[in-house]
Parts: C-alpha cells; sequence; structure tokens
C-alpha cells in the first residue's frame, strides 16, 4: 500500500487497456519514451495536442525524442497517450513544465 501511495504521490505511474510505457522522461527540454510497439504517440497540453506518429499498420513506433520548446512552450503541463493496433491505449500522468521549458 504504501508503495502505491508513493508512486501515485510521485507521478510514477499510468493507466492502460495494453500498451506499456516502459520508460518515459523529460531532460534538456525534449520528451523521451519507450514503449512497448504502438501505431501512433500522441501529446497533450493544456492548450494544444500535438500528433507524434506515423500511422500505419507497417510502422511500429517502440520510442521517441520528441522537442517540447517546439510545440509546448505555452502549456503548462504534458502527458502522452499511445495507441495500439489492437485499439488498446495507454496514458501518462500529467508531467508539470513550469521551469522545464
Amino acid at each position: 500500500y504504501s508503495a502505491l501511495i508513493e508512486a501515485l504521490d510521485k507521478g510514477d505511474f499510468y493507466a492502460s487497456s495494453g500498451p506499456m510505457i516502459k520508460e518515459l522522461w523529460i531532460e534538456d527540454g525534449g520528451l523521451h519514451i519507450e514503449c512497448s510497439p504502438v501505431f501512433g504517440v500522441y501529446l497533450h497540453g493544456h492548450r494544444y495536442t500535438h500528433r507524434h506518429s506515423v500511422l500505419s499498420a507497417e510502422d511500429d513506433i517502440t520510442s521517441l525524442e520528441v522537442n517540447l520548446k517546439d510545440k509546448f512552450s505555452g502549456s503548462k503541463y504534458v502527458y502522452v497517450s499511445l495507441a495500439a493496433k489492437d485499439g488498446s491505449r495507454a496514458w501518462s500522468a500529467p508531467y508539470l513544465l513550469e521551469g522545464i521549458l
């Protein structure tokens, strides 16, 4: 119980009906993600939704680096959602961008 509550308090969690978020971090204004194979990676902020994906059955995305300064400099937060070919989805916890960008 205490480990679960600690993870929730720190934002170290995600919700999923299938796709796995293996690693997700923000460093030097860039968001880095490692995940199970998905066809869509979507970034959402309080003002913007910006899609980073190749929506193709032939292409699986397993890692991605995105410069947040280009698209999210005016946003207070960003979170990631993933879409798998079978229709399942995953959503990260929101990351506050204040002081990062």
